[in-house]
């Protein structure tokens, strides 16, 4: 009586650990698979230009192709003589629609 007692107590307590262990290791599990939430802090790109038009073809539209979307654009043409301005004015009635 004694023996079988002490085997239930055994089993018991052999199932209880194991379920606890289960139950630890789901909880670290999900921990472990949470991704950090994709917050894009506010960004300014600013360009300091002078006759930089093939530069710029090439620059602009791969900015606007990045995975961050919350950014600004700013460019300072610095009296461009090569069709900057108007290119600049061309692309900024582009992408504001």
């Amino acid at each position: 009586m004694l023996q079988t007692t002490l085997l239930i107590i055994f089993s018991l307590a052999i199932v209880f650990q194991i379920t606890y262990l289960v139950l630890i290791m789901a909880g670290f599990n999900k921990i472990g698979n949470k991704k950090p939430p994709e917050t894009h802090q506010p960004l300014s790109v600013i360009i300091c230009a002078r006759n930089e038009l093939d530069n710029l073809k090439k620059l602009i539209p791969s900015l606007f192709n990045q995975s961050h979307k919350n950014f600004e654009i700013v460019i300072v043409n610095d009296q461009s003589t090569d069709g900057t301005r108007e290119y600049l004015d061309e692309q900024e009635q582009h992408f504001q629609s």
